[in-house]
């Protein structure tokens, strides 16, 4: 739980910034946060979205199983759509 400048073990509380609490060293007085949250998802549970999809499957429905957003379901379809389009659109021409 050290800041990333210096190492110092001399720190205090300073804060909540979007929910983490937020700390502040006293001997560089630099603002850190210790736990990083992320909201990526495994490419494993991409390409499981994807072969539900091709099976036919819902956005909706797919976001219900996997606990994800449908939207975020709907992104990753778009997206693995445009990179399939991108790279038959050079074998074609």
């Amino acid at each position: 739980m050290f800041p990333t400048h210096c190492g110092s073990a001399a720190y205090c509380k300073n804060g909540i910034i979007q929910g983490r609490q937020r700390y502040r060293c006293k001997q560089c007085r630099y603002n850190y946060t210790v736990a990083q949250s992320s909201y990526v998802k495994p490419p494993e549970t991409r390409q499981l979205a994807l072969d539900l999809y091709l099976e036919g499957m819902g956005f909706r429905a797919i976001g219900r199983i996997l606990k994800v957003s449908n939207t975020a379901v709907l992104g990753w379809v778009k997206q693995a759509g445009s990179s399939i389009a991108g790279s038959v659109l050079k074998i074609w021409h």
